[in-house]
């Protein structure tokens, strides 16, 4: 602003006068163009106040940052020196990367922490081939300590039990088809990382999903590493990445494209399925369900949305239903009024709006069935 007032303010005084004399609108103009500077302008050799004391310690301000990795294993060594690295995020933007290791006990101290803008902490471990991660809470001014736990596990090759408590699939329409958005929860019972199946010359695969015939625009979300660590091939996804112990959440979406006025819908099961839930607005008409309850229907802002069941499926079953009275790819939905894609997207945000008490109970009864298992195995090695 400084600059730009003086550059006007230059021509004016240069032959101001004779302006005037000469014409009564270079005048006014000129008159203007001073008020203008005077008042858009700071005055004329005054300096910026100096920061205060308090402020210039809050420019400066560090915190502190605990990291500690534990062994998640039973009977397992506890973890010492190795790898870790630190993100620093600020609106979803890294503004600091950090990389150091932890102490022969496991531990590391970080002490420079940049506390002059709101920073959440992103921790990764490596131990035993396997990155493990945390996000920790923001940290300010307000809250500038922090300590995190990064649980680590022994890894091991043959295969646990793994199960899905809990399956979401949500429909919605795009212009060119039928959106799919999946909500994914797979427990591993087991205490170890499972490193998956072996499967030369490729990485070894613990998880292959079969998507509908059809299927494209695959996008991948939460759990996922994007397309480093998986794989789409004949409609298969294929994940490559190790299986952690407890609750593992993947998220991904596809578009299934409409060439007729109907389309078929079917879900393969990629593992044994205690409960899945298929939501679907109810302008969407469906012809045929296969190996789906109807559940009921449930009001979401002002759309309707109904939805089916299937519970125990086996790995490989096969379930679906047929979706008549569409219009075929680059035509307007008969049946989808504007508000159907917003109000599918706030349940496919919120996860379980419609199924919260379902997946809450499947999932706390999972969780519970493993700790039994737990109970059991360590009361079994006992002398």
């Amino acid at each position: 602003m400084f600059m730009v007032s003086k550059t006007r303010l230059a021509p004016f005084h240069l032959g101001g006068g004779l302006a005037m004399r000469r014409n009564h609108r270079a005048w006014v103009f000129g008159a203007l163009g001073l008020i203008v500077s005077v008042v858009g302008a700071p005055a004329w050799g005054q300096a910026e106040a100096d920061p205060s004391p308090e402020q210039i310690q809050e420019m400066h301000a560090m915190g502190s940052l605990a990291i500690q990795a534990v062994q998640g294993t039973p009977g397992a060594p506890e973890i010492g020196a190795t790898e870790v690295e630190v993100d620093l995020l600020h609106q979803n933007a890294v503004v600091k990367a950090i990389r150091t290791e932890l102490d022969e006990y496991g531990v590391v101290v970080i002490d420079d922490i940049p506390l002059n803008i709101r920073v959440r902490p992103v921790v990764r471990v490596k131990y035993a081939g396997v990155t493990y991660q945390e996000v920790g809470e923001l940290m300010d001014l307000t809250r500038p300590q922090q300590t995190i736990e990064v649980i680590c596990y022994e890894v091991t090759d043959e295969m646990p039990a793994w199960t899905i408590p809990i399956r979401q699939v949500m429909l919605s329409y795009v212009p060119s088809g039928i959106k799919v958005t999946e909500i994914i929860m797979i427990m591993n019972p087991g205490k170890k990382t499972w490193l998956g199946t072996a499967n030369p010359p490729d990485d070894p695969v613990t998880m292959e999903m079969v998507l509908p015939q059809g299927a494209q625009e695959v996008s991948l979300g939460k759990g996922f590493h994007d397309w480093c660590c998986t794989s789409f091939l004949d409609a298969r996804l294929i994940n490559h990445l190790p299986l952690m112990p407890h609750v593992t959440e993947l998220n991904l979406s596809y578009l299934i494209p409409v060439d007729t006025e109907s389309a078929d819908l079917e879900i393969t099961a990629q593992g044994d399925i205690e409960q899945l839930v298929v939501m679907l607005p109810e302008q969407m008409h469906t012809h045929e369900v296969k190996g789906l309850a109807l559940g009921g229907t449930k009001q979401i802002a002002d759309t309707s949305v109904r939805y089916y069941t299937a519970t125990d499926l086996r790995k490989d079953n096969v379930v679906g239903l047929t979706i008549t009275g569409l219009t075929r790819v680059g035509d307007t939905p008969r049946h989808a009024p504007p508000t159907i894609n917003r109000t599918l997207s706030l349940v496919a945000i919120g996860g379980v709006v419609v199924m919260v008490a379902i997946v809450i109970f499947v999932i706390l009864s999972a969780r519970s069935r493993a700790r039994d298992q737990e109970e059991k195995g360590s009361k079994s090695d006992l002398p």
